[in-house]
C-alpha cells in the first residue's frame, strides 16, 4: 500500500491546484441559516470572479471583513459540496471578541455582496480510482489540517 506524502509530486500538484488564488470574486448572500444561537450559514451565489462549482469539498474561503484602513480576511470552512448542493455555503460561529464572526453574525443580511478569495485549502481528498478506507481518511485529514493553516495564513497574507 502507498500513501501520498508532501513529497510526492502528484501531492505538490494538488496542492499547488488547491491553493488561494489572488483573484477577488464577488457574492451576493441569498440565505442565512440560523444553526445555533451562536453560528450561522451563509448561502452565497457567484456575482462575478467565479461559478458555484469553483470548489471542491473541504476547501474554505476567505472573506474581506472591512475595518479601519484597506480590511482584513478571515477564512471560513465551506460547509455544501458542489456534488450535491445547489448553492455554496459557509458556516461562521460567533466567537467572543472575534472581529469577524461579529460582523458576519450581526451586519450581514440578505442581499449584501462580500468580496472573497476564490475557495482554497489543501483539506480535500486526492484524486485516486481506489476506494479509500476510514484510517487512510483520518491519516490525510491530519497532514491536511496543518497545510489548511499555512493556506490561511498565505490567503489573508493577500488582504495585508
Amino acid at each position: 500500500m502507498s500513501t501520498q506524502t508532501s513529497t510526492d509530486p502528484e501531492s505538490r500538484a494538488d496542492a499547488a491546484e488547491a491553493a488561494p488564488a489572488t483573484r477577488v470574486a464577488r457574492v451576493r448572500i441569498s440565505e442565512i441559516v440560523e444553526e445555533t444561537a451562536e453560528a450561522r450559514s451563509f448561502v452565497v451565489e457567484p456575482l462575478a470572479g467565479m461559478t458555484k462549482t469553483d470548489y471542491r469539498p473541504g476547501q474554505f474561503l476567505t472573506v474581506r471583513v472591512p475595518d479601519i484602513g484597506t480590511g482584513s480576511a478571515r477564512c471560513y470552512s465551506l460547509s455544501s459540496s458542489p456534488h450535491t448542493d445547489p448553492a455554496m455555503k459557509f458556516t461562521v460561529k460567533r466567537v467572543a471578541g472575534g472581529h469577524g464572526s461579529n460582523w458576519l453574525c450581526d451586519t450581514v443580511r440578505i442581499g449584501d455582496e462580500l468580496d472573497v478569495l476564490a475557495p482554497a485549502g489543501t483539506f480535500v481528498r486526492p484524486p485516486s480510482t481506489r476506494p479509500w478506507s476510514w484510517w487512510q481518511a483520518a491519516a490525510e485529514s491530519r497532514r491536511s489540517s496543518r497545510s489548511r493553516n499555512r493556506s490561511c495564513s498565505a490567503a489573508r497574507a493577500t488582504w495585508s
